[in-house]
């Protein structure tokens, strides 16, 4: 969640008039972190997790988020806070490489196990993207809950993790937006279902309704700058496919939901933008790109990244046709340093955001500024600048994937770390092309979050997912790209006329990967049979489990009852790490 460290926050009145003052502090140290580690190689095959999880704690009979990581994480090693106080997130400090990457599900289990030892028996961990019911009476915590900061109906102040960081955030966003955050999201419409102006969508009011989300991410390290300004490219296209595949987030506030994923709340719950750089007319127009000369903002910090990077010859300017606004004196400062044009617009569309979190002392041998706003910049990819480093192999430029959801058991969310880097190491090997127009990249997003089934769908055996996405069909090759609509299916199985990404993976891991590949095999053929809808979606799942329980009366609303019952079960199918469940039957 970014740069924590002790010293006081600057309030939003501070910040406004020193914003610019750090802008450009922030793109001085950039530009010193680009010089100094621009021409690196750095060969090792080197990745990482991180995964964030919810605790809860069981109080009579009812499962509560537990309001006390700080608890947890002073005593836990490889273990760090996230927004929200009920949140844990484990990862890996010594990165993963070839050597030692059959240990990811371990490495999940041992850091979930490291949890529990120290925490009481009524607390557990659960892993999933959202809780269900995320409003005051399922916190819990040692003394009264309050809203004076959060201002919110949903989510109190107790629940926003002890740092003044996170506060500052929460006070930050709303005081420079004007108003709270607010967004609505469509209730799902089942047999007795009674919708008015009150019921019909769920109201997101606060940060933490978004922040408070549980997502999994998997970092990358390149060889050089242009494979991983590369494999940025490549993964931010395929991102909106990962989301799809680990949708988990089928209802929120106690309400079944229209939708898929957190990812509609992530995107509201930290919409920082005023009214007027909001306006409707920048979602549908291209006409408004430069900052400060144009107010028009089309996203909210949390989005889809913004544009393709590489100077690739294959990245042509045609598929950069969304002209997001940038920061017209930054994109100068850079291109006269002699930074090249693709990464110096990046890097000024990161900085069109106002710096959100700033502590009232910069140590200027540090890189403070530029980090406080790339990381409070929360797009679907991430391009990480070279950090310090004992060992010289780990120096790299490197790249997070960001949107996939939290899966059920450490076997399904070592899966798709897995499915995740194998398909990095197949785009490299074989010079694999998925390029298409960042506007249809968007539109995928869109697509991902589709509800497109019915509530009596989930009495049977569900049918395959016929969401279609934009693609590249012919993706291995470097001909005019033949884009097209298709299924996750068509894009990973393919059919017998076009090969999908799997065979490029299944071909990675054979040619090498062999000391590994029938232990990997397993992974990538659970992936295999989830796309062929052997196994359900969590979020399927999740719906299912809801809409077919005793307690259900066809309203789309769940009871309490329905909420034990299926924390109850998502609890004890995380400890018995099976994939039974998930069987589409």
């Amino acid at each position: 969640m970014g740069l924590l460290r002790s010293g006081n926050i600057l309030s939003w009145n501070k910040l406004k008039k020193t914003k610019e003052i750090i802008k450009n502090r922030g793109i001085d140290q950039f530009f010193t972190v680009y010089t100094r580690n621009k021409d690196n190689v750095t060969p090792k095959k080197a990745f990482g997790k991180e995964l964030e999880l919810i605790t809860v704690i069981k109080t009579g009979n009812k499962y509560k988020l537990y309001c006390g990581s700080e608890k947890i994480i002073s005593k836990v090693e490889d273990s760090s806070v996230e927004y929200a106080r009920y949140m844990v997130e484990i990862s890996n400090l010594i990165p993963y490489d070839d050597k030692t990457i059959k240990c990811v599900e371990d490495g999940i289990i041992k850091g979930i196990s490291d949890i529990e030892k120290i925490t009481e028996d009524n607390v557990s961990i659960i892993m999933m993207p959202c809780f269900p019911c995320m409003n005051f009476q399922y916190f819990y915590d040692l003394v009264p809950l309050t809203d004076d900061i959060t201002l919110s109906l949903n989510f109190p102040d107790n629940a926003i993790t002890q740092h003044k960081r996170f506060e500052s955030f929460t006070k930050n966003i709303r005081n420079r937006r004007g108003k709270k955050p607010e967004g609505y999201i469509e209730v799902m419409d089942d047999i007795n279902t009674k919708f008015d102006e009150y019921n019909k969508y769920i109201h997101i009011d606060s940060m933490g309704q978004g922040m408070g989300c549980c997502g999994l991410q998997v970092t990358m390290q390149g060889k050089t700058i242009a494979e991983a300004r590369y494999v940025y490219d490549m993964m931010g296209i395929l991102g909106p496919l990962l989301l799809r595949l680990t949708r988990g987030t089928p209802c929120a506030n106690g309400k079944l939901l229209k939708t898929e994923t957190r990812w509609e709340m992530l995107e509201m719950s930290v919409d920082c933008r005023k009214t007027e750089e909001r306006g409707s007319e920048c979602m549908y127009s291209n006409k408004y790109k430069e900052y400060p000369y144009s107010k028009k903002i089309p996203k909210s910090r949390c989005s889809p990244f913004d544009l393709f990077i590489s100077n690739d010859a294959r990245n042509l300017d045609k598929y950069n046709d969304t002209n997001p606004p940038i920061h017209v004196p930054i994109f100068n400062k850079l291109i006269k340093k002699g930074v090249d044009e693709k990464l110096s617009r990046h890097v000024a569309s990161l900085f069109i955001r106002d710096p959100i979190v700033s502590y009232d002392e910069t140590d200027e041998s540090t890189f403070d500024d530029f980090e406080n706003i790339q990381s409070s910049n929360w797009r679907s990819v991430r391009f990480k600048v070279p950090t310090e480093s004992s060992d010289k192999d780990l120096r790299g430029w490197k790249v997070e994937v960001r949107p996939m959801e939290m899966q059920a058991t450490p076997f399904e969310n070592a899966a798709f770390i897995y499915f995740t880097y194998l398909t990095v190491q197949a785009i490299l090997q074989y010079n694999l092309n998925f390029y298409i127009p960042v506007s249809k990249v968007d539109t995928n997003f869109i697509r991902a979050n589709h509800f497109i089934r019915k509530a009596s769908d989930y009495k049977f055996k569900l049918s395959e997912d016929e969401q279609k996405f934009w693609y590249r069909s012919n993706f291995d090759s470097n001909e005019e790209a033949q884009i097209c609509e298709g299924t996750i299916k068509d894009i990973f199985i393919g059919s017998e006329s076009e090969k999908g990404i799997l065979y490029y993976i299944y071909k990675v891991i054979d040619e090498n990967f062999f000391d590994h590949r029938d232990f990997l095999l397993e992974y990538i053929k659970f992936i295999e049979d989830k796309i062929n809808n052997k196994y359900l979606s969590y979020g399927d799942w999740i719906r299912k489990f809801i809409i077919n329980h005793t307690d259900y009366k066809q309203d789309s609303k769940i009871s309490d009852k329905i909420l034990q019952d299926l924390i109850e079960r998502i609890i004890n199918i995380r400890k018995e790490n099976n994939l039974d469940y998930l069987k589409n039957i």
